[in-house]
């Protein structure tokens, strides 16, 4: 199983806290102390702060610019991020600060516990995030981007399994999926939509990526179980042979088999399919009974302070790959928002200022006190351009960025060295 040697997460901020304040909090410094990380090294020329303890160092940059978009490839297709994309583009398009969180250990022993190690990072980033409000919170390991308070909502959740698991999404045609003739299809009837779920990043928890065959199933269900499956292995140690069932007492069933190893998984996969929609499990093959996570699963976006803008049941099947054949929820209300400042702009910066100049013309030649009423005319032109101006472009930003993080190849430099 591969060892990972250290977990990384970056909040981001769009007004600049005082992070030297935020470090000397009687919590932050209990915290420490609680986690054995007792001995403390500061560097004032890198803004940087190191604690160690424990086996373990957790350093904390701080920095007063934003961090570009090749950061975030890939960040916007997270199952998680698909009710917040707008939002979390604003974000990314306007934080001018952020703070990057390292956590290692000391030593690489070769059996160091990676999952410790993501379950110390997030209660560290949780303590954070409470302190500081961030904007947005990004985890590098399952490169997820969420909103402050998302990553708020999992402040009482130990180990966040659809955190640590970046769950991708891709929606198929039914031809991709193996033929029309025997599967769902889109149709003019309204017909099922097929996509299919894959979880390259927990390889490092469990030895194999997890894939989930093409289904119909709500994307909510199969991402649910795919982590059902991740936490039984990782808890119990146990390993699945092909044709083994797991599932909740009263179903659905589902069954994992293995794949070949290829070139890019060299330890083949574990693929997941829907079983038997029933109370008992399929015969045949040893059936474990687990625990459904459909709670982080169903994680709401909570966009705008702590008010989730769309509930635990929001459309679980709509698309949230990169070439969407539809839009995310709440995506309609911020396209309205983005048009009608589009269209502010556009009016202070093409219809103003001939209006405005057409009133300066009839005052010099028609109007009294000429001079005060043409600093006064000239004044509210230019403030309506530079609204106009500062309108449009802020539109345009969250656009601008969500297509650079679409079309950029990514880093995998640490974000500490930035």
């Amino acid at each position: 199983m591969t060892t990972m040697q250290s977990a990384e997460t970056v909040l981001l901020f769009t007004r600049k806290p005082n992070f030297e304040t935020v470090l000397s909090e009687p919590v932050w410094i209990e915290h420490c102390k609680a986690l054995m990380l007792t001995e403390q090294i500061e560097d004032a020329q890198t803004r940087t702060v190191s604690y160690c303890g424990g086996g373990m160092i957790v350093t904390i940059a701080r920095r007063d610019a934003p961090l570009g978009a090749a950061h975030f490839a890939g960040a916007l297709d997270s199952a998680l991020s698909r009710t917040c994309r707008p939002a979390l583009s604003q974000a990314l398009s306007q934080h001018n600060y952020h703070l990057a969180l390292r956590v290692s250990y000391t030593t690489d022993t070769g059996d160091n516990d990676w999952l410790l190690l993501l379950q110390m990072a997030h209660a560290l980033t949780v303590l954070l995030s409470g302190l500081t409000d961030p904007a947005a919170v990004y985890w590098r390991q399952s490169n997820q981007l969420l909103t402050g308070a998302q990553y708020k909502a999992l402040c009482e959740v130990a180990t966040p399994w659809a955190l640590f698991a970046h769950a991708r999404v891709q929606v198929l045609e039914p031809a991709e999926a193996g033929g029309a003739d025997d599967r769902p299809s889109r149709g003019a009837s309204g017909g099922a939509l097929l996509h299919r779920l894959t979880m390259p990043n927990v390889a490092s928890l469990i030895g194999r990526p997890i894939e989930f065959e093409p289904t119909s199933l709500p994307i909510n269900t199969a991402h649910s179980a795919a982590l059902s499956f991740l936490r039984y292995v990782v808890e119990s140690g146990e390993d699945f042979a092909d044709g083994d069932s797991f599932g909740p007492e009263g179903g659905p069933w589902f069954t994992v088999r293995t794949t070949e190893p290829t070139a890019a998984m060299p330890n083949g996969s574990y693929l997941i399919a829907q079983a038997a929609d029933t109370p008992e499990a399929p015969a045949g093959a040893q059936a474990r009974a687990t625990v459904v996570d459909a709670a982080q699963a169903d994680m709401p976006c909570c966009c705008d302070g702590d008010a989730p803008a769309t509930g635990p049941a929001a459309d679980a099947s709509a698309p949230v790959d990169g070439a969407d054949t539809g839009a995310a929820p709440g995506q309609e209300l911020a396209d309205t928002e983005r048009k009608r400042s589009l269209a502010l702009g556009f009016l202070m910066l093409v219809i103003m200022p001939p209006v405005g100049a057409f009133l300066m013309l009839s005052n010099a030649l028609f109007g009294s006190s000429t001079w005060r009423t043409g600093i006064v005319a000239a004044a509210a032109l230019t403030l309506a351009m530079l609204l106009g101006a500062y309108t449009f472009f802020n539109a345009q930003g969250g656009d601008r960025v969500a297509a650079q993080i679409a079309g950029s190849g990514g880093s995998s430099s640490s974000l500490i060295a930035n």
